[in-house]
């Protein structure tokens, strides 16, 4: 039976190689509309590029939009022939036994095994077998080379072999081929195609597939990978398979169902190369035959039957992971279930960006709370800096905890109340509103620098000048606003330097310019801060109304607590803690019974509000409580879940560079997690104005299809994000597609995540001095696409960090980004960035 079945596809080959060619033309024909899009023949070169690089033994990360046109007009024939055989075997199996199977694919590619399937059961059906359901799920990390499968390659060849590729039931899901949560099946056979030939170690991959293997149980597993590596598929098999379940027997002395060149694919080669000038290795010829290629089949010894029917379910390929919606349906690892148990000690959870610690910390209350059977004597509190960030974790406790056992209400809905409570048991509230909500602090909050916090700082210069001699000229940096200002927050009251002889003795750690202790300069200083303070305290007639800050309102908060005027909580969970000052952990210390039951989660490396000035907590500081503070438990959370892998390779060395800093402060360095979402590189895009850049980015939504108008409402259009505030190319981008674009700054973003980020690059952060900190956190705000504007007016500083960034790892945009690229950014003289 299977001789004839690949009796009648070797017969096919022509008609089959045609269909390749027809699959790329329609796709160039899709890319290239009225000429537009310039950058494809750049694109497709650059793919070629890094299929070289590939056989070089480096990676092809498989994110350029090209990446499947190009891997099937060189490699489509010969991975279609190598997996005849095997899926052949397949498919006399289930027409043998007469009962449906399941056909996995890790690593599909652009649907090769697929394609192989598909073709073997036209066969048979022309043969006039009787075939039973077959269903195909293609996985793989690229959603790029499935969407070519999908929407060019099928479709293209369901027309010449309609009976075959009408029968498979077929899916597509770009997911790491680690992490397959959501996927059942009930009789698979599984095909590991080339996960040995990445650049992963043996005993992670071998560990995974193990994995893999013991969830989904199959009657036959397949081992594709290069002449190469066939030791690692061998030992693999020999060590994490046991002989007692199974046979195991290698692919040998098979005959190929087609050989010889692709003459047809050639040629459009060659047509191609000539219409865009570009050149893609033509003098390599193009061929059927296999090559150094290798396979093993692991069959079951006893295999359960099944003889359910298969149904079509809907497929969706996604360029990134959605954002979680129910906490419930999150997995801990066994690093983030240790962090989540009490243990009634001080805690910190360290953890990199996307690691989980928001996961953690919302399991970690669900564990107190159900340990103390939802008590009414439980007085919860978690807090953390932003708003959006708030709503999550309210949410996320609703949906975690039993909803028979409390009732929510406050303001915010931020109160739980346990089992009738008339008292909250539960509350989360943003960090910023405590002082309001427990020490009654209302009144004028000064919410802008520039029209409520610099013109009090102006005058404030002005009525010290009068009292002492201030000689602006020689240090006119330290009677500047912003940093006086940064001084007031960072130092005298993130230090509680709260009279003049502690702060002209104290450490000013991170901040800019060497101030000798007990000087002139930091008398200065004190003067004008403490001037500031009593004009908002106190207001001045004609100029202005007394008035609070959030760091003045926490500072009166602060006196309070000392004088215990205010209720404790019997538990603290803070999140993004590194943007605590000294003081603001004294506000934990004073407002908790039990400084053990304090627990803190975030990453040193996104410290925006602080910058260079974050400090860890000090032991030794809190107030003194009934019982004493235990010694610190710290959890420190591995890899980033969130963020996709290849954007995370890309950024490390920031990462890194930041680490290398500081010795104060255990930064964590930002590691790559093998089952992250899929993802492209960031996208590197230049222009030399800001309306080139709006077009170019309309380009990038074409081909990365960032949003779809069809599948999102009129009101949930805005899926770009400009970071920090860049309002014009905002509204360059909102002219072109009605309110896609929205942009903000990182301190109000911080903690959250978004489809698509855009770091402009001539946008100056509000802490000069501080930039790598913002920047490392706007890359990580993204789910699915980072895209790095470059124009001529970029920072100085920011094209340093760029630089770090290995090319191999970033998607040059087109030709004229690759040239500043070279020009600007890669020869670039260092400059020596001093504070």
């Amino acid at each position: 039976m299977k001789e004839k079945i690949l009796g009648w596809v070797a017969g096919q080959k022509n008609l089959l190689e045609q269909a390749i060619v027809d699959a790329a033309r329609l796709y160039f024909d899709s890319k290239n509309q009225d000429n537009q899009y310039a950058n494809v023949a750049f694109d497709l070169q650059q793919s070629y590029e890094e299929c070289r690089a590939l056989s070089d033994g480096g990676d092809w990360c498989y994110d350029r939009f090209t990446s499947g046109v190009y891997y099937s007009l060189y490699y489509q024939g010969r991975r279609i022939n190598t997996s005849l055989s095997f899926a052949a075997d397949f498919v006399v199996d289930a027409i043998e036994q007469k009962r449906p199977i399941e056909i996995f694919d890790l690593g599909a590619g652009t649907g090769a095994v697929h394609i192989a399937v598909c073709l073997c059961v036209d066969a048979a059906i022309r043969l006039g077998y009787s075939l039973p359901a077959i269903r195909l799920i293609n996985i793989d990390i690229s959603p790029f080379m499935l969407n070519y499968a999908s929407s060019y390659l099928i479709k293209t060849l369901k027309g010449s072999f309609p009976q075959g590729f009408s029968h498979v039931i077929s899916e597509y899901e770009a997911v790491s081929w680690t992490n397959q949560h959501d996927i059942q099946l009930r009789n698979p056979y599984i095909i590991a195609s080339y996960v040995f030939d990445h650049s992963d170690n043996r005993e992670e991959v071998g560990a995974t597939l193990l994995g893999v293997v013991q969830r989904f149980n199959p009657r036959q597993l397949v081992l594709i990978t290069s002449w190469k590596k066939k030791e690692l598929a061998r030992s693999y098999a020999n060590e994490f398979l046991d002989d007692k379940i199974y046979i195991k027997g290698e692919y040998k002395d098979w005959n190929p169902v087609f050989s010889g060149p692709m003459e047809v694919v050639q040629n459009y080669r060659k047509e191609i190369t000539a219409k865009h000038d570009i050149s893609l290795g033509i003098d390599a010829f193009v061929k059927w035959d296999f090559r150094s290629f290798f396979a093993l089949k692991v069959t079951k010894k006893v295999a359960e039957f099944v003889f359910e029917e298969l149904e079509q379910e809907e497929t969706q390929i996604d360029l990134y992971r959605p954002p979680v919606k129910i906490r419930r349906d999150i997995s801990l690892n066994d690093l983030q279930r240790k962090a989540a148990k009490p243990n009634n000690s001080p805690t910190i959870i360290l953890g990199s960006a996307g690691s989980g610690k928001s996961v953690v910390i919302t399991e970690r209350v669900k564990n107190v709370i159900e340990a103390k059977n939802y008590s009414q004597d439980l007085r919860i509190l978690i807090t953390s800096f932003n708003l959006e960030l708030i709503k999550y974790l309210g949410n996320w406790m609703g949906n975690l905890l039993d909803e028979t056992r409390y009732t929510r209400g406050g303001n915010d809905q931020e109160h739980f109340f346990f089992d009738g409570s008339k008292t909250p048991n539960l509350t989360i509230l943003n960090f910023d509103k405590l002082p309001t909500r427990l020490g009654k602090f209302h009144g004028n909050l000064c919410t802008s620098f520039r029209y409520d916090i610099k013109p009090r700082f102006l005058k404030a210069i002005e009525i010290v000048s009068q009292e002492i001699d201030v000689n602006i000229a020689r240090r006119a940096e330290l009677l500047e606003p912003h940093f006086l200002y940064q001084e007031y927050v960072r130092v005298v009251y993130g230090q509680l330097y709260l009279d003049e002889e502690s702060y002209q003795n104290g450490k000013r750690s991170g901040r800019p310019y060497l101030l000798q202790l007990n000087s002139q300069e930091r008398k200065v200083i004190w003067k004008v801060i403490r001037q500031f303070l009593i004009l908002l305290d106190e207001g001045l007639v004609g100029h202005f109304n007394p008035a609070d800050t959030i760091h003045t309102k926490r500072q009166k908060l602060y006196r309070k607590l000392v004088n215990r005027e205010i209720a404790t909580y019997s538990h603290i969970f803070v999140d993004e803690f590194q943007d605590c000052t000294n003081a603001d952990y004294q506000l934990f210390y004073g407002l908790i019974d039990n400084n053990n039951e304090l627990v803190l989660a975030g990453d040193y490396a996104q410290a925006v509000h602080l910058g260079a000035s974050v400090a860890a907590p000090r032991e030794g500081d809190e107030f003194a409580g009934e019982e004493r503070m235990g010694n610190r438990q710290i959890h420190r959370l591995a890899g980033s879940y969130r963020l996709p892998f290849r954007i995370t390779e890309c950024i490390k060395p920031l990462s890194q560079a930041i680490n290398n800093t500081r010795k104060d402060v255990d930064v964590n360095v930002i590691n790559p997690y093998k089952g992250a979402p899929p993802g492209a590189r960031p996208i590197l895009v230049y222009a030399a104005s800001e309306q080139e850049m709006a077009k170019k980015m309309s380009w990038i939504h074409f081909h990365y299809q960032i949003f779809d108008f069809e599948k999102f409402g009129a009101h949930q259009r805005k899926q770009i994000t400009i970071l920090e505030g860049d309002k014009s190319l905002c509204k360059q981008l909102n002219e072109m597609y009605t309110d896609i674009a929205t942009t903000d700054t990182i301190l109000r973003l911080k903690g959250m995540e978004k489809d698509c980020i855009v770091w402009s690059t001539r946008k100056e952060v509000e802490s000069p001095g501080d930039e790598d900190y913002y920047v490392y956190t706007i890359l990580t705000r993204t789910r699915s696409i980072l895209i790095v504007a470059l124009f001529n007016e970029t920072i100085p500083r920011y094209r340093e960090i760029v630089k770090m960034f290995p090319k191999d790892r970033l998607i040059i945009w087109d030709a004229e980004t690759e040239r500043h690229y070279q020009e600007e950014v890669l020869n670039m003289p260092p400059k020596k960035i001093t504070v």
